[in-house]
């Protein structure tokens, strides 16, 4: 999206993909929560390059919306005579 290296970010992950997936969590989150990407509307690259190391990675990170269903318990009653 136009940043530098200066612009990246520490992201605590176990890999690079894990890292990128984490990335876009945070970027649709924090932007105003449009979920650009996990609604499909931007698919950005993004770099990563683990901590000590000369290696970047590059990722193209996409997501999608999943429905969540919830259900209340509201009251309880004895329908028997």
């Amino acid at each position: 999206m136009g940043q530098d290296r200066e612009d990246g970010r520490v992201i605590q992950a176990d890999s690079p993909a894990e890292a990128a997936k984490r990335w876009a969590a945070w970027q649709d989150a924090s932007h105003a929560a449009d979920y650009a990407i996990a609604g499909k509307r931007a698919q950005p690259e993004v770099c990563i390059q683990a901590e000590g190391s000369d290696v970047v990675f590059h990722f193209i990170v996409s997501g999608f919306m999943s429905p969540t269903y919830l259900a209340q318990f509201k009251v309880s009653w004895n329908s028997g005579g």
